[in-house]
């Protein structure tokens, strides 16, 4: 078995294990989906990004948080990383590298942090439609 399909197992059984929130972002096809992985390794699925991608104009905020503003991060830094998406909720962000290239992010969140979130995400989610009391 190769690395990528070990790689796709270990996530799918932390997710089941401990419920935490993995998908990746497969940049160079990597993983090949349809013969490793499952239609949650690709998307956060966690009630609160899909909370957030059901708001008027949600998915295209949160692709942006993540297709763009993340995976740029990833590139830049080329290590682990925690990163505060557009509602304010943070997320560990492992870019997989070869060599020197970015093939690949696997975000892992939402995450618990010491700081209290919610003042932030209260103050996020009306400017994208949101109701905060329902996050």
């Amino acid at each position: 078995m190769d690395a990528t399909a070990e790689i796709t197992k270990i996530m799918q059984a932390l997710r089941a294990i401990c419920g935490a929130g993995i998908c990746y972002y497969d940049l160079k096809s990597f993983f090949e989906f349809g013969r490793f992985g499952l239609r949650d390794d690709r998307r956060h699925a966690c009630l609160f990004c899909e909370g957030a991608r059901a708001l008027p104009n949600g998915r295209q905020m949160c692709e942006k948080s993540d297709r763009s503003d993340a995976i740029a991060l990833a590139r830049q830094y080329r290590s682990p990383f925690f990163f505060e998406c557009h509602m304010g909720m943070q997320e560990l962000v492992l870019p997989l590298m070869d060599d020197a290239q970015l093939v690949g992010v696997i975000f892992v969140g939402q995450s618990r942090t010491d700081e209290d979130r919610a003042p932030i995400i209260a103050q996020n989610a009306p400017k994208y439609g949101g109701d905060p009391a329902r996050f």
